[in-house]
């Protein structure tokens, strides 16, 4: 669980964005 790096940190984020939305 070390390698939440730039790609997990996007995907996260990509997945934070996709819930908000409608």
């Amino acid at each position: 669980m070390l390698q939440i790096s730039d790609l997990s940190e996007k995907e996260a984020l990509y997945w934070f964005e996709d819930r908000l939305k409608p």
